[in-house]
């Protein structure tokens, strides 16, 4: 059974998202795992020549013993959170199992994730581990997991759609070819649920009425320019070619935050 969640933007434009389902998660979850099995025991193993080479200098067994079971408990534990956190974090939602399934962590109100969510998530993920949780996202309405629901997010479905091919076909343009230009900070001040809604009337434009269509292009671009700082004047005919290079640009540093 699919389930959907939508968002309206401040200018009305509704972005939606489909929902990964628990056996989607469960797979990619399962091969996070395996990545970070595989590297703690490779840690674990280096950890351990470590103590064994340096601890017996000390001249104290029960050092010694102390520091063995330090490295067994700590070193798993620390990469393991220090991994999804790492790639939540730099790679929009997306450790590799997430990539690999086509999924990723959003906000539960549509935005880009932040840093303290990802940080509550990553932590209950301990506690998600026991096993009478796990019947937990089957049972929750948006398929959330105990961490997902404290840090207020939601696992959803990324799918090739006309929006990801505009954004392909936009980054694609030379960044010299475009009018508008827009430094970093006029960038990074917009999120993820910016970039949608800006994809969303882009690639529907064709079929809106065009007095629609020019009052959508009016909220969105007006919207964008008081968040992101942008003082250059838009023209009205120049609107919609502001927000085709604008996401150019916001595909561009996303593709350098991916790389």
């Amino acid at each position: 059974m699919e389930k959907v969640v939508q968002f309206e933007t401040p200018e009305n434009i509704t972005v939606t998202y489909r929902l990964a389902g628990p056996g989607r998660r469960f797979v990619a979850v399962l091969f996070d795992y395996f990545v970070v099995s595989a590297a703690v025991i490779l840690l674990f193993a280096a950890g351990l020549v470590a103590v064994t080479v340096f601890a017996p200098q000390m001249g104290d067994v029960a050092v010694f013993w102390a520091l063995v079971l330090a490295v067994m408990i700590l070193v798993p534990a620390f990469f393991s959170l220090a991994y999804f956190v790492y790639y939540e974090w730099r790679r929009n939602g997306q450790p590799p199992g997430a990539s690999l399934m086509n999924i990723r962590v959003v906000m539960d109100r549509g935005f880009s994730l932040t840093l303290s969510a990802i940080i509550v998530r990553t932590l209950f993920r301990i506690i998600d581990q026991t096993p009478f949780l796990w019947i937990v996202p089957v049972l929750s309405e948006k398929w959330q997991r105990v961490g997902d629901m404290v840090a207020g997010t939601l696992v959803v479905r990324e799918e090739e759609t006309a929006q990801d091919a505009l954004r392909t076909r936009l980054m694609a343009r030379d960044p010299e070819e475009a009018f508008f230009r827009f430094n970093p900070a006029q960038v990074n001040a917009l999120d993820e649920l910016d970039a949608q809604a800006i994809e969303t009337f882009l690639a529907r434009r064709q079929g809106i009425h065009p007095e629609h269509r020019a009052l959508l292009a009016e909220r969105l671009t007006n919207a964008i320019i008081e968040r992101a700082g942008f003082v250059e004047p838009v023209e009205t005919g120049q609107r919609e070619q502001f927000l085709e290079d604008l996401l150019a640009a916001l595909a561009r540093r996303d593709a350098r935050e991916l790389g």
